[in-house]
């Protein structure tokens, strides 16, 4: 009698402690196992966080203006617990970078202005943004495409979203206007427009 209590105790004790283990769910162990689709490469990354720091997150990389030339999209994310965006990523500085004969160098960028080599992005913001909402495709026939809006910078400027992509006939990234069908271009500088009127 006592062996077959024993018994019972040991049965109940060992549906008690298996009933406190979570269940091992054998597709969730496989998918932790795999590496990511989309692991950054370190010369990629590398080169990403030359251009804007250590707090880099690539976003895209690739033939991504349709040139044949390597580039790299990479933001600094603004990171607030708050912050709700969907599927738009809310950052402080942007860079576009290029390969161009194994030496990455910068075609644009977004650091409050938007800017190419050429100057500042027409038909942008001329006040200074310090942050933006982007949201971006890759357009089989455009290239990479990117819709970006000043984010929570008041009343004075206008939430209103800028489109730039590859400019084939400049060969650099250009703003579209409004109505996104033709490129603007640059101007060498920004002037304040703000003058006060005497």
């Amino acid at each position: 009698m006592r062996k077959a209590i024993l018994l019972v105790l040991v049965c109940v004790s060992a549906c008690i402690i298996s009933c406190d283990t979570p269940a091992k769910n054998p597709e969730a162990e496989t998918s932790a196992q795999k590496p990511s689709a989309s692991a950054v490469p370190d010369e990629i990354f590398a080169a990403a966080r030359g251009a804007l720091g250590s707090e880099t997150e690539v976003l895209a990389w690739g033939d991504l203006a349709l040139t044949g030339k390597q580039q790299i999209l990479a933001i600094n994310r603004l990171n607030k617990p708050d912050l709700t965006t969907g599927s738009a990523a809310v950052f402080t500085r942007l860079a576009v970078l290029e390969n161009d004969s194994n030496q990455w160098r910068e075609i644009l960028l977004c650091a409050e202005h938007l800017k190419n080599p050429n100057g500042f992005l027409g038909g942008t913001p001329t006040a200074a943004i310090s942050q933006w909402r982007l949201q971006f495709e890759k357009d089989p026939s455009k290239g990479l495409l990117l819709f970006l809006t000043p984010f929570n910078q008041g009343p004075n400027v206008r939430n209103q979203a800028v489109e730039v992509r590859w400019n084939p006939e400049a060969k650099r990234y250009q703003a579209m206007d409004a109505n996104f069908v033709t490129f603007i271009g640059e101007n060498p500088a920004l002037e304040d427009i703000h003058r006060e009127l005497k």
